[in-house]
Formats: C-alpha cells, structure tokens, sequence
C-alpha cells in the first residue's frame, strides 16, 4: 500500500444558493459498507431534504468509486461531489449533500457548481491526514533509560499505544513507519549500551495530520 490522503474523522458545512439549502456532511471511512451506513444516518437526519447525493473513493489509488445523484440531472450531484474528492486527491471518505429545495431552479450547471462546492467546503473543514501502512511492535525498555528511550520514540515519529509495568522492565507498544524501524534499534542500543531488539507484532495503518480543518 502508498501512502495516500484522506480525512480524520467527520466534518460539515452548509451552503445556500436561491433558497435552497445544501448540507454537506464528509466522513474518513474503511469500506462501502461502512459509507453506506453514514449514508443511510444522513438521509435519516435530513427527512427534509428532496434529494440526498453522495460519493465515495477507497484505497491508495481510489480503486473503488460510486456516486448517486438522487434524483437530480444525470451527474448533477454525485458526480461533482465525487469530482470535490478527487481535486483534494482523497480517498477512504464518503460525502453526503442533501438538498433541500428552496422553489427555483439551478440549472444543470448551477446544480453541478452547488453540489460540488458543498463538498468541498465539508472536506476543507477536515483534519486532512496521510496514511501509510506502519507497524505495531515492542521493545523493552529499562527503568534508567526509560524517559530516554520514549523520547526518542517520539521523536522519531513513532506513536506509543501501551505501555505495561508488570514486567521487570517496563514494555513498550508503539506504531511506526517501515522507514523509521530501518535505523531506530542502533538508535535504542546506544542509549541503553547494550543490542536493542525490536518485536515486529504485524502491519498497521498510520495516520499522519498533515493539516486542514477549521475546528
């Protein structure tokens, strides 16, 4: 797997144009069926809304795409909000935009432009972050190179996840990059003045923020 963007969490944003109201709602997502359950939560908290368009992208190089219009013109709505996605070079998100109708009509471009924007203002107000596939492993540590050794950790990009006391010496869980484990136990064995082992406990995807967002 490359490394690829996409969005942290959920974001929301409100757009209106000639009275009709645009509710743009985008969320960082791990599968279709997981976009289509937040597609389903969104049509139910906007019973008000005449049409409810969505799309969504998944994996490195957005492999698996899908949009529905919703009712509107033929790529009218799906279509631009799959287009909002791909202009920020996103993936694993879907985007909902419902629509309620304000009584004049958009025309198929006005449609396409509203649609569009309104998922782009969901996206800009995201947490963008990175994701890369890492790893999770363990060390472990010493009580009199403790601080030393988890600094270094961190400073080296890695993220603790655990870290157990009931042992003689403490254990560390972290995550970290492939890149980072190439130079990270010559690093650890300096510090402690003895070899320094790192346990490889299996593949884990890491997200890295990048920046974006208005929160």
């Amino acid at each position: 797997m490359g490394s690829y963007l996409t969005i942290s969490g959920e974001s929301s944003a409100e757009l209106e144009i000639k009275r009709s109201v645009f509710s743009s709602f985008a969320k960082n997502a791990q599968s279709a069926e997981e976009a289509i359950e937040y597609i389903n939560a969104q049509k139910k908290a906007n019973v008000n809304a005449r049409h409810v368009a969505y799309a969504y992208a998944f994996g490195d190089n957005r492999q698996v795409v899908k949009f529905f219009d919703a009712g509107e013109p033929a790529r009218t709505a799906g279509k631009p909000i799959l287009g909002a996605i791909e202009q920020m070079d996103l993936s694993d998100v879907v985007v909902v935009v419902a629509r309620v109708f304000g009584g004049v009509k958009l025309g198929a471009s006005g449609l396409a432009r509203a649609y569009s924007n309104a998922a782009s203002f969901a996206l800009k107000n995201a947490a963008i972050v990175e994701r890369n596939q890492g790893f999770r492993c363990r060390i472990q540590a010493s009580h009199k190179d403790y601080d030393r050794q988890t600094t270094l950790l961190e400073q080296s990009g890695c993220r603790i996840v655990e870290i157990d006391y009931s042992m003689d010496e403490p254990v560390v869980v972290f995550l970290a990059l492939g890149s980072v484990l190439m130079d990270l136990p010559g690093k650890l064995s300096q510090i402690a003045g003895k070899k320094m082992d790192i346990a490889i406990l299996g593949e884990e995807v890491i997200d890295l923020e990048i920046g974006g967002g208005s929160r």
